[in-house]
């Protein structure tokens, strides 16, 4: 779990952080707080370390859509739905 605390701390010191924040409001409330919580716990990340999380969290994602666990939306798929 630190992978995804350290991943998301490191994108608010990286100019990143209206991603974190797209992510959190799509999760429960209770969630959110709490990961917010540990990011502020987890004070400034190096870069080699959120560098790091970034990309695990990355594989992450990229193994559950290969499963077909998880689909990822382009902006224009978005689009055509609309």
């Amino acid at each position: 779990p630190y992978h995804l605390v350290y991943a998301f701390a490191y994108s608010y010191t990286s100019g990143a952080e209206a991603a974190v924040e797209f992510i959190l409001s799509n999760m429960s409330k209770r969630m959110a707080d709490s990961l917010r919580e540990e990011m502020g716990q987890a004070g400034t990340i190096k870069a080699k370390d959120g560098e790091a999380a970034m990309t695990a969290v990355t594989g992450v994602i990229r193994t559950l859509e290969d499963d077909g666990q998880l689909t990822l939306v382009t902006p224009e798929e978005e689009d055509e739905d609309a």
